[in-house]
């Protein structure tokens, strides 16, 4: 039984730890991380991950008693390592690609902006953003990581086209937009696009390559929902004699959340950090869900078919004692 315990709470932590939460708790944030600017988009497109979700569960209802738990588990989880490493990738492609800070900061209201020398590294940096002018052909110009503006309430000032700076700034009048097109010779005066061109990046860069991003969430959850979100619950439900299943399912539970809690917590610090980031927090989630691969495929017998009464046969083995293909037929006993 102890054994039955430690695999229905591997489970259920490979469940977590391979990310689920991190997609559906901050989709619309990794959307807009990955280049997206409008925040109305990224929660449209963020529902429809969520609805993704929705309709690979189903799927996953229709193959549970065709191909065993067993093996759409671990074929979910294999596809999870790869949408994982794909995420990992486009936001690396979205690196390589960010536009160059090319002008000094206007307000030298916290030095830190003007160290920087692209967008990926201003923005990662929660007091600073990238501010550039967008001409017809989507090119960024005149790149520059300013200073965020904050209102009383904390909350960084932003006009949706632009940044405004403060007019208690007394050098600067309160229509200064947050990057000049050029100087007339005097500090005071700069000359503009039009408004619309001038753009305030809060928390992304401007990306080209966006769509990969979101193609590999829709990829992550497709791989995910039909195997590696029902079985952990299914296969708990399975693996206990009746006299210790309530006790086995409330143990991989605390699990479950407590892991949950570990990567909801954690996914923001790893994503918004210098040495981790966007592509490192991934490709973390990525081995940790390979590793687990590796576990199941050697610890999980199949449930498929064998009554609740043999639950309590089936690790009779030794660790890792029973060959995949009796796993596979159950015939652990």
């Amino acid at each position: 039984v102890r054994r039955a315990v430690l695999i229905g709470c591997l489970l259920q932590a490979c469940q977590q730890l391979s990310g689920i939460n991190t997609v559906m708790y901050y989709s619309a944030t990794i959307i807009k991380m990955a280049g997206v600017s409008k925040d109305s988009t990224a929660i449209w497109l963020a529902a429809a991950v969520a609805f993704g979700n929705f309709i690979f569960t189903v799927l996953g209802v229709y193959l549970v008693e065709r191909s065993g738990r067993r093996k759409l588990l671990l074929a979910s989880l294999a596809g999870v390592i790869f949408a994982l490493l794909f995420l990992a990738g486009g936001f690396l492609v979205v690196r390589l690609q960010t536009p160059p800070v090319v002008q000094d900061p206007v307000l030298s209201v916290n030095s830190t902006c003007g160290s920087y020398s692209l967008c990926h590294s201003c923005v990662l940096n929660t007091e600073c953003g990238f501010c550039y002018i967008k001409d017809g052909s989507s090119r960024t110009l005149n790149g520059s990581c300013q200073a965020v503006l904050r209102n009383s309430r904390g909350r960084v000032e932003d006009s949706g086209k632009s940044v405004w700076w403060n007019s208690s700034y007394s050098d600067f009048n309160a229509d200064f937009h947050c990057v000049p097109a050029h100087s007339e010779g005097n500090s005071d005066v700069f000359v503009y696009g039009k408004a619309s061109d001038v753009v305030w990046a809060y928390g992304y860069c401007p990306a080209q390559y966006a769509w990969l991003t979101i193609f590999a969430l829709v990829l992550y959850i497709a791989m995910f929902a039909p195997g590696m979100g029902p079985m952990p619950w299914t296969i708990n439900a399975e693996l206990y004699p009746s006299w210790a299943r309530s006790s086995g399912n409330s143990i991989a539970t605390a699990v479950n959340w407590i892991c949950n809690l570990v990567i909801s917590m954690t996914f923001l610090t790893l994503s918004e950090s210098p040495i981790v980031g966007r592509v490192g927090a991934f490709c973390l989630y990525a081995v940790i869900a390979l590793v687990c691969w590796i576990i199941l495929y050697r610890a999980l017998p199949e449930t498929k078919n064998r009554p609740l009464e043999e639950a309590g046969h089936l690790f009779e083995r030794p660790w890792f004692g029973s060959s995949p293909d009796e796993a596979e037929s159950g015939l652990v006993s």
